[in-house]
């Protein structure tokens, strides 16, 4: 699952943090959780919505650089009062203005509406969300190494979250409606076409499995000649059966779960087959990718802001590797411990490739055009490793590590 920025702010607001918040605004504890993640999300759907255009990104992303990422290990005695309390709403005024500009006021208006809360309390909730909410996104910039570009893909990745947070009222008012609805639509038909194609193969295993035991049971009457002739269709029904309990009912569980999310995430990795079975939903990362080059698309990448005819020979270079490595997280379904130690052998040579590239010494629309491939890749292979399950994480985060390193070694 791609990286839920709204999640992190969760964690890093402690219940005695909340407390606090709500203290400072007259709300009881049961309404001020609630309050302050529809504050938060607002921001993060402006933030969102900012970011969409290269002049935006670039805002967003000098804002998350200065921003001050120690409060969020202070939080507790930044809202004790006073002038520290003071200094750190006003945090916010800045943070609020690159979002919303001369429609802040009314942003908070909107926000105050949907809670049925007046505004000036809601810019004092709004004045605490913006730093958190900043704070925790500077701080995943800086320790991912993350460009411009590499935010601005983390924060498009959002719409499967916010998408069911806020109320479509709210987002149309704030101006990022249409960003959130399409995602939101889109997730519910391949929910719907997912359902329907694992409830196809349960059946179509329940239908082998008794078939299979009703020609086992005359086998035993028959003989074991039968019997050996049977057999073969029984395998092929254990298979099936094991199929659907392990591998798709699993799936449309963690599906149910995760939500729009999840979904959304399998429409972005081009999940186009679905009734083709297990292969389409194990490898829905994958699927369909091939390299920029050749004209394909990977998931997650904007290239419209790149200048690909710069790149000269490393174009190739650069992109045959990055979609092999994204095609390989989806083979990670169905592959086990040797497609996952496989992966990490590419993502490794993929490191020592670059590291022969001289990158550090390129300049220009060059270094610019690398920068922005590479900020992208940083970005999407963070979200791939995240959904990859835990036992074979330990296999490919090292090697994933590692090229973080390489590519923030260049100082793009």
């Amino acid at each position: 699952m791609s990286i839920n920025i709204m999640s992190m702010v969760k964690d890093a607001v402690s219940q005695q943090v909340m407390n606090k918040i709500g203290g400072m605004i007259g709300l009881d504890q049961s309404k001020t959780s609630s309050a302050f993640e529809m504050a938060a999300g607002s921001i993060l759907g402006g933030l969102m919505n900012k970011a969409s255009s290269p002049a935006g990104a670039e805002a967003v992303f000098g804002a998350a650089q200065k921003q001050d990422t120690g409060i969020l290990d202070k939080l507790g005695d930044l809202l004790d009062g006073g002038e520290a309390t003071d200094n750190f709403q006003k945090q916010c005024g800045g943070i609020l203005d690159m979002v919303f500009g001369s429609g802040n006021q009314q942003a908070q208006e909107a926000v105050g509406s949907s809670l049925g809360l007046g505004s000036g309390i809601v810019g004092k909730l709004m004045s605490m969300a913006a730093p958190i909410l900043m704070g925790v996104i500077g701080n995943y910039v800086k320790s991912k190494a993350l460009n411009a570009v590499g935010l601005g893909s983390l924060l498009g990745e959002q719409k499967s979250h916010l998408g069911g947070l806020l109320p479509s009222s709210l987002t149309n008012n704030l101006g990022f409606g249409n960003l959130l609805g399409s995602a939101t639509a889109a997730a519910s038909n391949v929910a719907g076409a997912a359902s329907s194609a694992a409830g196809s193969v349960g059946n179509a295993a329940s239908n082998v499995a008794g078939a299979a035991s009703s020609a086992a049971g005359d086998a035993v009457d028959a003989g074991g000649g039968l019997l050996k002739k049977i057999l073969p269709l029984g395998i092929l029904a254990a298979v099936l059966f094991g199929l659907w309990q392990f591998v798709l009912s699993p799936m449309m569980g963690n599906a149910v779960r995760d939500g729009v999310g999840a979904v959304g995430n399998a429409v972005g990795g081009g999940v186009s087959a679905v009734g083709d079975g297990v292969g389409a939903v194990g490898g829905a990362v994958g699927d369909g990718v091939g390299t920029l080059s050749s004209g394909l698309s990977i998931p997650g990448f904007d290239m419209s802001g790149v200048e690909m005819s710069v790149l000269g020979d490393k174009k190739d270079a650069l992109m045959g590797p990055i979609g092999d490595i994204t095609k390989g997280f989806g083979g990670l379904a169905t592959g086990g411990e040797e497609a996952a130690t496989g992966l990490a052998d590419k993502i490794g040579g993929f490191g020592t490739a670059l590291e022969g590239m001289g990158i550090g010494d390129m300049a220009g629309p060059q270094k610019a055009a690398v920068g922005g491939i590479l900020g992208q890749f940083s970005g999407v292979i963070e979200g791939l490793l995240a959904k990859v399950p835990g036992p074979l994480q330990g296999i490919v985060k090292p090697a994933v590590d590692k090229l973080m390193e390489t590519i923030s070694g260049f100082g793009l």
